[in-house]
């Protein structure tokens, strides 16, 4: 083998090497995409579940308070109900006393805010650590 010979072998296999690093490199890479790839999909799934669970959380905080609230105004619709009966009735008797203790009971049920229990019960609702005590 001549010296010229030898040279171009020496310049080849640098070559090779060379194109052998560039290819190691751009495995590398794609072994890195692939991992970030990976992950992305794991965070996304993760996130995926955390937004049914907080929908499916937020779904029955709704529920709750609707009911909570339509109670609360059906309780206090009942109760006016009652008292308008008897006025009504101690009107057509002319009965002084029960004609004033219904307008004192009326005024009673009205002058409530039936939205400040409501809103003790979102506080509490909030709260996990805090305990709801019921009071009937």
């Amino acid at each position: 083998m001549d010296k010229k010979e030898v040279i171009q072998n020496v310049l080849t296999v640098q070559q090779f090497s060379s194109a052998l690093s560039e290819h190691k490199d751009l495995a590398n890479k794609a072994v890195q995409v692939w991992q970030m790839n990976t992950q992305y999909k794991n965070e996304i799934k993760m996130l995926e579940i955390q937004s049914k669970e907080r929908i499916a959380e937020m779904t029955m905080r709704y529920q709750l308070c609707r009911d909570v609230l339509s109670r609360v105004f059906s309780e206090r619709q009942t109760a006016l109900n009652a008292h308008y009966a008897t006025l009504d009735k101690a009107l057509g008797t002319n009965d002084r006393e029960l004609i004033i203790a219904s307008l004192k009971g009326i005024s009673s049920i009205v002058e409530k805010n039936p939205l400040e229990s409501f809103k003790e019960f979102s506080k509490v609702l909030d709260n996990k650590d805090e305990t709801l005590y019921l009071d009937f």
